[in-house]
């Protein structure tokens, strides 16, 4: 169990599991199926959870925490942390000009007990493209920016790095 503050000093706590986000790259697990085009996830396979996938994966293991005071982010990668702040307005942008920024999918953890009951049994690329998740993500190329966006395709809300 770790403490941390948030970018505004609010304090977290992860052992109630409150602030945790289960953050996953979606072109890491294109690439990981091309190696591994047999991966199932569940019980009594190489890769029980999800997260199996990106462990002791450099760059791949993010430690996402969210402040439920301000909704900021701590984003832990490797050895590195970056704080972000919640936008307060958004840009006027579509999700097809941002074609070069990288997906990701975020989950917080209650989310994440439904999501593990659905990829069971299932390839993992395949269980991150058809389930239903409440926003997807897009990372901009140089990291700094992150907007959600919503089932519609609508942008949600967004974050900039502090």
């Amino acid at each position: 169990m770790a403490h941390a503050s948030c970018p505004n000093g609010h304090e977290m706590w992860d052992g109630d599991g409150r602030p945790l986000v289960w953050v996953f790259r979606v072109g890491f697990f294109r690439d990981f199926v091309k190696t591994h085009p047999n991966c199932v996830l569940g019980e009594n396979t190489e890769y029980w959870q999800i997260y199996d996938c990106v462990e002791d994966i450099p760059g791949e293991d993010f430690d996402c925490w969210y402040c439920d005071e301000c909704k900021s982010l701590v984003v832990y990668i490797d050895l590195a942390r970056y704080d972000f702040k919640r936008m307060r307005g958004l840009p006027g942008i579509k999700l097809e000009k941002l074609e070069d920024w990288e997906d990701y999918v975020a989950i917080r953890e209650q989310e994440f007990e439904e999501f593990r009951e659905y990829y069971e049994g299932k390839n993992p690329l395949d269980a991150i493209e058809q389930y239903d998740f409440k926003y997807r993500y897009k990372l901009s190329p140089d990291k700094k920016t992150i907007f959600a966006f919503d089932k519609n395709g609508n942008l949600a809300f967004g974050y900039q790095q502090c």
